[in-house]
């Protein structure tokens, strides 16, 4: 008999069956086919873009997902340029659109990720410094 997932009911899922890199290339191809939902507010582009820097969206990121890099034992304030935020739970694949979105928000711009490595989207330091680098005004 087959189960959700496909597999029989003798086979048990495991995560050693699935690849973790697989949600985020769903993910990003989600956002390069449909996009995101456009801000409807007005903005100053000129007081907005000089807020995009690596330690804004750095810090931005690190509050938002305070909660859960505390449960696992961080100081938000000492996570390393290396912590991925999917490799280490805080964000699963449909987490990541959330992720994305929640950015474009907080810095009303619009982010194209064709360029950035789809294993970098969920790791901060490069996610950080690529948001800054790419901002673009709405």
């Amino acid at each position: 008999m087959l189960g959700f997932s496909g597999l029989t009911s003798s086979t048990t899922a495991s995560p050693h069956y699935i690849n973790p890199q697989t949600g985020v290339l769903t993910a990003l191809k989600m956002i390069f086919i449909f996009g995101l939902p456009r801000i409807d507010r007005p903005m100053d582009s000129t007081t907005q873009m000089e807020n995009v820097t690596p330690d804004n969206v750095r810090k931005f990121l690190l509050a938002r997902y305070s909660e859960p890099i505390q449960r696992m034992g961080f100081n938000p304030v000492e996570v390393p340029d290396t912590f991925d935020f999917f490799l280490s739970g805080v964000v699963n694949s449909f987490c990541i659109l959330e992720m994305v979105s929640s950015i474009e928000e907080e810095f009303r711009n619009r982010l194209d990720f064709a360029a950035l490595d789809a294993e970098q989207i969920t790791i901060l330091g490069p996610l950080s410094q690529y948001v800054a680098e790419n901002a673009k005004a709405e």
